[in-house]
């Protein structure tokens, strides 16, 4: 059933969780808007503080439907609250201060994990839901790139495959297969050379291999799928208005015959 109705089954997390967001921006916009600067500031703190720890909350993760879901909506939030009030915000220098203080959380809590999950395995060093140092270090590359303008058709065109990039390896069956069978980790990890030259190997000949599928799958679709773009669709399209019409259609009486 994932591999007939993947979006529907939650089988490519980020491309289920943005098809959802895309449907409900419109409402979602509409009810921000109607928050107050004030009341929308307090929202966004609420976010910003309390979302790190609400993975660990218990009981909590038992009232969520999706994780993944409910960060992006938090992040909705922030994006929205900086974008509409305080876009001085997004200044290069408030990028690079959540880049260091971001990446430093992160250190503090690899540095630490170990130690405290030894004492106590119950402990979670990294929340469920949105981590803090990751939240804030990607809000910084966020910032950082705003500011940085250029063109390149190199980039744009591998940029136009990246998707489909994460269509094919995020693909379960695939995935397992790839990193079990094919490229398997293993005998490298207590090398400290291999240990980093290996899995950036691996993950740039994936890149390669998948950006070819990808071009290859375009150049199918265009002589076949895209050579009438819309076509399929009007088709099904004026089948259903057809059939909806057709069973809508009361019957005429005897008089209106007359």
């Amino acid at each position: 059933m994932e591999m007939f109705l993947p979006l529907l089954t939650n089988h490519w997390w980020y491309a289920t969780v943005y098809v959802i967001i895309l449907l409900m921006l419109p409402m979602l916009v509409k009810i921000l808007g109607a928050l107050t600067q004030r009341e929308h500031f307090i929202l966004a703190c609420i976010i910003f503080f309390i979302g790190p720890i609400m993975g660990d909350i218990p009981g909590l993760n038992n009232l969520i439907i999706n994780d993944d879901l409910l960060e992006m909506l938090c992040l909705l939030v922030l994006v929205c609250y900086l974008r509409w009030y305080h876009e001085q915000l997004l200044s290069l220098g408030i990028g690079l201060a959540c880049l260091t203080f971001g990446y430093l959380v992160i250190g503090i809590q690899e540095a630490t994990a170990d130690t405290v999950f030894s004492q106590n395995p119950s402990v979670f060093i990294f929340p469920k839901m949105m981590n803090l140092g990751i939240l804030t270090q990607a809000f910084g590359w966020f910032v950082l790139f705003s500011h940085i303008h250029f063109q390149s058709r190199i980039i744009n065109w591998i940029a136009s495959h990246v998707f489909a990039i994460y269509l094919i390896t995020e693909f379960v069956p695939i995935r397992d297969w790839i990193w079990r069978s094919v490229f398997d980790y293993g005998p490298y990890y207590q090398s400290r050379i291999m240990a980093v030259v290996y899995p950036i190997a691996v993950v740039l000949f994936l890149c390669v291999v998948c950006i070819l599928l990808d071009v290859i799958k375009s150049a199918i679709f265009k002589l076949t799928i895209d050579r009438h773009k819309g076509r399929w669709f009007e088709a099904v399209w004026n089948w259903t208005a057809k059939k909806f019409a057709r069973n809508n259609q009361t019957p005429k009486t005897s008089n209106e015959l007359q």
